[in-house]
């Protein structure tokens, strides 16, 4: 039996949902980023309220850092929740943005992946929050 394209579509799958992950982050944490660089803008002489550019790469940066922080300083039960919490967010953002894609895309692969993130992240969402209120 050939799983050359059910390794294909998973692939696909895990490669779209980290997508969604770090976009639906990046417009979470882009206000405490934009802050960031205002700041240090300001600490350069230059005036606040200007123009800061951000671009994706380095919002995307900025939530990495925060999670990556938030979950290094973390051990034992207290890891267990912070990544749990950040993986419920990450599957919700992909059941959202999959949602969207099934309302607005007309591509067969984008409808049926679309359809496939929404049934197993929704499961997955399920058994998350029950591993988490199981936690001390």
């Amino acid at each position: 039996m050939d799983h050359s394209k059910d390794r294909q579509k998973v692939s696909l799958l895990i490669v779209f949902a980290l997508g969604v992950f770090f976009t639906y982050l990046a417009f979470l944490f882009l206000p405490f980023v934009h802050t960031k660089i205002e700041k240090d803008r300001t600490k350069m002489g230059h005036k606040a309220g200007g123009t800061a550019q951000i671009n994706e790469a380095d919002a995307m940066k900025g939530v990495m850092n925060t999670m990556n922080h938030d979950i290094a300083n973390e051990n034992g039960t207290e890891f267990d929740k912070v990544f749990l919490d950040n993986m419920i967010i990450h599957h919700e953002g992909a059941v959202s943005m999959s949602e969207i894609a099934l309302k607005k895309s007309k591509n067969p692969d984008i409808r049926a992946l679309s359809e496939e993130i929404i049934e197993v992240q929704k499961k997955e969402i399920i058994i998350m929050r029950e591993w988490k209120s199981k936690l001390p």
